[in-house]
């Protein structure tokens, strides 16, 4: 049997180096180990900061009538802190469930005059829908979509909203 020399091959570095070789490695193990565990946000610093489960809603009465919720639904996290709003600063707090997508809850109250109680077929009927959007492209973002008097009250009301505070005042 012939012999055949076996060539001997070196593998020669980046750049002619096996230092070099070294270094790069040693740099992209560097850059994977630091963005893997620094704290980095995509958010601007202004976005609001939801925590996981719910994002809570206040609706406040300051108006002469009670306020009676008869009715929610939606995509709520818990019972409302209250169903009754007392006249003249009762309030409530609704929890809005957060997730990956969209969610809404509707409440529904009555408005009725505290001096002779709920009459269904007299109160003024107030819709109110409370929304969460989870971002994606643009930040998260918690709001009041639709404030809806279906039936006025016997005494005229009228409402603000500032950020996720919803506040009935007498006209």
């Amino acid at each position: 049997m012939p012999y055949f020399p076996i060539a001997k091959s070196e593998i020669s570095g980046f750049g002619n180096s096996s230092k070099t070789s070294i270094v790069l490695v040693l740099f992209i193990l560097l850059v994977i180990v630091v963005s893997t565990f620094s704290p980095v946000s995509t958010l601007p610093a202004e976005a609001p900061v939801f925590e996981a489960g719910s994002v809570d809603f206040t609706i406040v009465n300051n108006t002469s009538l009670g306020f009676f919720m008869y009715r929610f639904g939606g995509d709520w996290a818990q019972y409302p802190s209250d169903f009754t709003l007392q006249p003249n600063g009762g309030s409530t707090t609704v929890y809005v469930k957060t997730s990956s997508k969209s969610t809404r809850v509707d409440s529904y109250f009555y408005a009725y005059d505290p001096r002779f109680g709920i009459d269904p077929d007299q109160a003024g009927l107030i819709r109110v829908t409370m929304y969460y959007y989870p971002g994606g492209a643009f930040p998260p973002r918690a709001q009041f979509e639709r404030v809806e008097i279906t039936r006025p009250p016997i005494s005229p009301i009228n409402y603000r909203t500032s950020g996720r505070t919803l506040t009935f005042n007498n006209q």
